[in-house]
């Protein structure tokens, strides 16, 4: 009324009878778009709240999936690594290129000139026996270490001792067992300088790891590496263990040196290490919010480009109202901001109408 008086007196409309004329037309149009286009708008609205909600669940999923990850790898040691050459079948082996599946001293020795990163490096032996006392006995894991074995897998005696320096260099035929060992072969008792026997050899018991340190479950028993030969009749096994406060450069310097040695292609893996599993779980987490992030933004646009096809129509139908408009002098830029606003507008009515349109049920037709 205020913009045809000032009209009517031949005089320009105001800044501010504009400002109030784009305010009025946004609105209008806004909701002329929702009143006429129900279905439409409907439609934009499912996209946008399943956008958001989509954006806001990958959110909240990711940052739990983060905390259960960095939980489950608390408890591991991300500086141990173990180093064996993986064994995959005569014809993968092959196509691989190794020449070989088994360590052997020399590789143990080009380790530990070649692999600065690496603190500690351990050799042990594993395999399985029979450990019995009286009418006793059970299958155990049978480890041979040395002195570096206790410090890398951070094992402590629950009771005893740990191995001295003499009995590991010397051979001497004594033992360590796992709690779960101790229950079964003497319950609750003491069990240091009494006696065990690994496939009918007598040893002595020094003392008992603690279990948590990734060997309970079931009976394990420990002993000085040079004890293999004399109970297993043969040459002991090598398995390789090592630490690093680096252990992606010492990844990186242990394939290198495997890879010239034994052969293999850039995919042959050497290492196994809880680090590695961090980062395949961080990459797996990566992946999986990209993807939800995109599909949250797909369904963003599809709402969006509801909102678009809504206005198109409402002002493509209301070229009568803008050419007046023109006419009396709006200029393109107030016809602009008065469509972005609209658009705004629109994206603000099709939440607060939601709730109308549940509880009164209209025609989407």
């Amino acid at each position: 009324i205020e913009a045809f008086n000032a009209i009517a007196r031949n005089n320009d409309i105001s800044p501010t009878i504009e400002r109030k004329l784009v305010l009025i037309g946004s609105l209008y149009f806004a909701f002329q778009a929702i009143t006429r286009y129900r279905l439409r708008s409907f439609l934009a609205l499912c996209g946008i709240s399943i956008g958001a909600l989509a954006l806001i669940s990958v959110a909240s999923v990711e940052h739990s999936w983060q905390e259960a990850v960095d939980r489950s790898f608390e408890r591991m040691d991300l500086e141990r690594l173990i180093i064996n050459i993986p064994d995959l079948g005569e014809a993968e082996n092959e196509a691989a290129g190794l020449r070989r599946t088994y360590l052997v001293e020399e590789d143990v020795k080009a380790l530990r000139e070649e692999c600065p990163a690496l603190d500690r490096v351990s050799v042990f032996a594993f395999g399985h026996g029979l450990i019995s006392r009286g009418r006793q006995n059970a299958q155990a894991a049978v480890y041979a270490v040395d002195s570096d074995f206790a410090k890398i897998f951070k094992l402590h005696p629950a009771q005893g001792r740990l191995f001295t320096m003499e009995e590991i260099e010397s051979g001497r035929p004594v033992c360590l067992i796992n709690s779960y060992a101790q229950t079964k072969f003497f319950g609750d008792d003491m069990v240091e300088g009494r006696n065990l026997r690994l496939n009918g050899f007598s040893l002595q018991v020094s003392g008992v790891v603690e279990t948590g340190q990734g060997f309970g479950g079931a009976s394990a028993i420990f002993m000085p590496r040079a004890q293999w030969r004399r109970i297993f009749h043969g040459d002991p096994p090598i398995n390789i263990a090592a630490t690093s406060s680096r252990p992606e450069v010492a990844i990186s310097q242990v394939e290198k040196v495997m890879r010239s040695r034994v052969g293999g292609t850039s995919e042959t893996e050497f290492v196994q290490s809880p680090f590695l599993a961090r980062l395949a779980a961080r990459d797996l987490r990566r992946n999986q919010k990209i993807v939800g992030m995109l599909a949250a933004l797909a369904a963003l646009l599809l709402g969006g480009y509801g909102i678009a096809s809504l206005l198109y129509i409402s002002f493509k139908q209301s070229v009568r109202e803008i050419s007046i408009r023109r006419a009396f002098g709006a200029t393109q830029g107030s016809i602009g901001l008065e469509i972005v606003l609209a658009g705004l507008l629109l994206g603000c009515l099709l939440y607060t109408s939601d709730a109308a349109d549940e509880e009164d049920s209209v025609d989407l037709g």
